[in-house]
């Protein structure tokens, strides 16, 4: 019985994944892990590569799948766009698919009003993405729609 015990144990701590708390600032890794901190913030080091920073810890982006602070919830796109540097997509709709887009962030102005360096907002990006809850993004065109919204006939004729 005690075998039997901590085999169903053992099973359900590989399959399980990690819990998180959308409410309060974390860094959710590859890895499946989730890292809870006071502060996250996401700014160059003195090289001006891009890092993240939980508390005092650093943390390299291309480890983080997703990040949420008090500026929102970020994922990484560098699974979705190849040869690139890890930038984040910031979720822009929430839902049973979230949608991101990504912003191009200034280095040197680190305000949200100064993200776009004195230029005007972009009237449309097309780097957007989708996932279901902590799934890979994907970009958002037809096909992939059609195949993630195959199972809501509603969602379907909006998209058709």
């Amino acid at each position: 019985m005690k075998k039997l015990l901590m085999v169903v144990l053992a099973s359900y701590a590989i399959t399980a994944r990690a819990q998180v708390h959308e409410s309060q600032n974390f860094l959710y890794l590859n890895s499946d892990s989730v890292i809870y901190a006071k502060r996250i913030m996401f700014r160059p080091d003195f090289s001006g590569f891009w890092q993240l920073r939980a508390d005092s810890r650093r943390i390299s982006p291309e480890k983080v799948k997703f990040f949420s602070n008090e500026n929102g919830f970020f994922a990484n796109t560098r699974r979705v766009t190849f040869g690139r540097t890890a930038e984040f997509a910031e979720r822009i709709a929430e839902g049973k698919i979230n949608i991101f887009q990504e912003i191009p962030y200034d280095e040197f102005l680190d305000d949200r009003a100064y993200r776009y360096g004195g230029r005007p907002e972009p009237v449309v990006n097309l780097r957007m993405y989708y996932n279901k809850g902590f799934e890979n993004l994907k970009k958002v065109n037809y096909q992939n729609l059609k195949n993630d919204m195959a199972d809501n006939p509603e969602s379907m004729d909006m998209l058709a």
